[in-house]
């Protein structure tokens, strides 16, 4: 399937060719964002978070990173643990650094990849 679209962020015509998506996302205000601008508005989001602020990234834990959901934004990890939810079964705890600045994730269950994503204090 051939989709073509033109992206509110760059304002470039962009042509996807793909069984599966349509190579764009969709912003809060229904604008079509070219995948590469999805990358570069969620790096956005995560340098302006203040500790307390949340978000939702991918958690694929075969290579310990988070994504955001297009993949082209990527962040390892630098720890993650798995203990027993009372509810999902499983919950992943997951740590890492982005831009000197410190987050904590979690992912319930093992079956979905959502991670919550909250802004912590730097470590001193």
């Amino acid at each position: 399937m051939d989709t073509t679209f033109i992206c509110h962020v760059c304002k470039q015509e962009k042509t996807n060719i793909s069984e599966f998506t349509t190579g764009y996302g969709i912003d809060k205000d229904n604008n079509k964002v070219c995948f590469e601008c999805c990358g570069k508005q969620d790096e956005a989001e995560l340098r302006a978070m203040k500790p307390g602020d949340k978000t939702i990234l991918y958690w694929n834990e075969s290579d310990s990173e988070l994504t955001n959901w297009p993949g082209t934004l990527r962040i390892k990890a630098y720890h993650f643990t798995n203990s027993l939810h009372n509810f999902g079964g499983w919950k992943t705890h997951i740590w890492f650094r982005y831009e000197g600045n410190d987050f904590y994730a979690y992912s319930i269950g093992n079956r979905t990849t959502i991670a919550h994503v909250l802004r912590i204090k730097n470590k001193t």
